[in-house]
Order: C-alpha cells, then structure tokens, then sequence
C-alpha cells in the first residue's frame, strides 16, 4: 500500500512536466471546476511553455467570462479573432475562467512564467467601481495556493500583509454559510489543500487522469449525451453562442440587469438636489478599489497587465435617463483613473458596440467579439512597443 501511494505521488509529479491538454481553445464548462474538474497551475503552466515560442510576445486572458468568450463558439472566439489580427509574432491563449476576478487562474499563470517570457501581456476585465480585493481570488483560492506552496508566484510583501490580515479577522458563521451556498471556499481549507498537493500531486495525477484517461465524479453536466466516466478531453465545447436577436434580452430579466447599472452609479457618485449624478471621491467603493490594486497585484506585473474596462449592453443604458447615462461615464472615467493612477495600462472600449454585439448585458456576440478583437489588436501592440518588445 505505502508503495502505490508513493507511486502515485510520484506519477502526480511526472504529469507536471508535460503538457496534456488537445486542441484546447478554453477553459469551457467541461474544463472548469463548476462540473469539478479542477486544472492545476503546473498542467496549465506546461500548455502555455508548449505553445508558446520564447521569442513571440506572449499574450494571456485571464479575467472572467466576458474575455473567455461565453456567448460565442468555438469557432467564432474573440480571442482567435485577435490571434489573427496580431499575427505570429504574438501568442495568445486564452485562460479566462467564468466568474474568475482579475487577479485569478490566468493572472496567476502569467505571474509565474514572468521570468520565462521577458515579452508578456496579460488581458484582464475589470466592472464599473469594481475590483475584488481579495488576495488569493475569490472563486479560484485553490489555484492560488497550488501556485504559491510550488513556489511560482513572485513574493509580494504587501499581498501577504494582506492574506495576513484577513486570516486574523473572523469570519462570521453567516457570511461563511452564505459563501459556502454559492460555492466560495474558504482561505484555511484552500491553504491546506495546496499545501499537500505540493507535497504529494494528487490534484496533478487525478486533474491529468480525469482529462486523458477516464473521470470518476457525476455531475448533472455529464447527462447531457455523454457518459460521465469519459476523459474530459472528449466533452465538445458546448457553447452554441448568442441566440437570435429576439431572444437575447429577456423582460424577465431586464429589472435586474438596470439594477446592476444603477447599483454602480450610486456606489460611485452622489446624486444632487438639482437630479444629476456627480462623482463621490469619498465613497468607500474608490478606495477599496485602490487597496485592491496595490494588494492583489505585484508591482512587477502592472506594466504589462492591461485592463479592459468592461461595457454594458446598449440595450439597457440608451434606457436609463440622461442623468444616470451620465453616471455611468463618470463611474467608468473614475474607474480607468484608479486603475491608471495603480501603474496599469488600461483600454476602454466604451462606444464601439451596438446591442447587437451583445448576448446579454455585458457578454459579447461574436460581431461583439470582431469588434473587440480589432480595438484590443491596435492597444496591445502600442503597448508592446512601448514596453519595448517591438520597434
């Protein structure tokens, strides 16, 4: 028995040397630990050193669903679109995760191969007077602390402060049952986990068996067509991209999707006696945003971090009052000057879409994706030339 053990903590070391992962565009819904599978830092490390020659100019996604692409296929990705807009002499792989903050899953991978490639670009979104705060991701924590006991993430005093700082605070028992019911882990168990896994790879051996050999965990995902004991590698990308124009905005919704916009105009600016909305320096959300940055980046990393600066559909602003339209400008200047003033580079593609371009509130169709695909083309390579990597 202790043989097999140590047999397969050796085997879970051997799979991080070598890159498993076929035709892989993105992290879909079968490749996402929303149907527990959980890809780890050093399988996903191996794919991007597989693919990516030394002398291109490495491009990595990270972000949320908005940048991995929910709303388009396959074959109609945005981030391919900018794949052939930049041509070969860039790379670009898209690591976004849904739901993943900016500092999260593909922030991380770029972080630990930034001394690897010395011509990097990680792509990351960001909300209206939002950025999470949280030091080792909000979603994510175990990819976070899989990287760190490995030792391939930068050390960052003031991100440790940080982590620190929040391990002393107790948690209240009902923010901790509010999170656990929506699928937030906890810091302690995430630390614990990456712990042993530096130790013994089981997370390795089980994430690379799961995608090449067979998967032993049900999930309602897998009743869809496909028995769930197949090898992850051979679930489709099941994305079938943004339905019919008339279907797109549902009255159902269309309450909820105001409220969010509203929400961040109220949480940015006061609103005057005269009815205008007026940006608020001293609301709380500005300066958590200011921490955020200054905690959960690396300085080392803000240079060639840039940020997208996230839109809303048109169908829902041109219904808002003049007002409020204007509130929504202010949060989103003040929210690049936050950004900006933290020492990254930003690109605000605010305008550039109709609500055609657009599957819901904020994901991109696919002519959404053209569009951003050629906005962000001409932004990266500005900012690759002025970080010095091109002429």
């Amino acid at each position: 028995m202790v043989l097999s053990f140590l047999a397969c903590c050796w085997g879970g070391r051997l799979t991080t040397q070598d890159n498993h992962f076929v035709h892989f565009m993105r992290f879909h819904q079968a490749l996402a630990p929303s149907t527990q599978y959980f890809p780890t830092v050093s399988q996903t490390r191996q794919y991007v050193k597989h693919h990516a020659g030394r002398r291109q100019i490495l491009v990595i996604v990270a972000g949320s669903s908005v940048l991995q692409g929910t709303g388009q296929t396959e074959d109609s990705l945005w981030s391919t679109r900018l794949q052939e807009q930049l041509g070969d002499e860039y790379k670009v792989i898209n690591l976004a995760m849904q739901a993943a903050r900016a500092n999260e899953v593909g922030f991380i991978v770029a972080e630990s191969l930034v001394n690897t490639y010395k011509k990097m670009i990680v792509v990351v979104d960001v909300g209206h007077a939002y950025l999470d705060g949280t030091p080792d991701g909000l979603m994510y924590k175990y990819f976070y602390w899989d990287a760190w006991y490995k030792g391939l993430i930068q050390p960052y005093a003031a991100r440790n402060a940080r982590l620190q700082q929040m391990l002393e605070i107790p948690v209240d028992p009902k923010v901790r049952a509010s999170s656990a019911a929506v699928g937030i882990p906890e810091t302690t168990e995430a630390r614990r986990e990456g712990w042993l896994d530096s130790r013994f790879y089981f997370n390795d051996l089980w994430s690379t068996l799961a995608y090449t050999s067979f998967f032993t965990v049900w999930t309602p995902f897998s009743t869809s067509g496909d028995h769930f004991y197949q090898p992850r590698r051979d679930f489709p990308d099941r994305d079938q991209g943004a339905p019919p124009m008339e279907q797109r905005y549902q009255a159902s919704r269309f309450n909820e999707s105001m409220e969010g916009i509203r929400k961040s105009i109220i949480q940015g600016c006061t609103k005057t006696a005269e009815g205008d909305w007026v940006l608020n320096e001293d609301a709380p959300r500005w300066e958590d945003m200011r921490q955020a940055a200054i905690n959960c980046f690396p300085k080392m990393m803000r240079e060639h971090t840039l940020f997208v600066i996230k839109d809303y559909s048109p169908y829902y602003t041109s219904r808002l009052s003049v007002g409020e339209q204007r509130g929504v400008e202010i949060v989103q200047n003040k929210t690049i000057g936050i950004v900006e003033e933290a020492g990254f580079p930003t690109v605000n593609v605010t305008g550039v879409f109709g609500a055609e371009d657009f599957m819901d509130g904020i994901h991109l169709a696919p002519s959404g994706g053209e569009k951003f695909a050629t906005a962000l083309s001409a932004r990266i390579r500005g900012l690759a030339k002025k970080l010095g990597y091109t002429p």
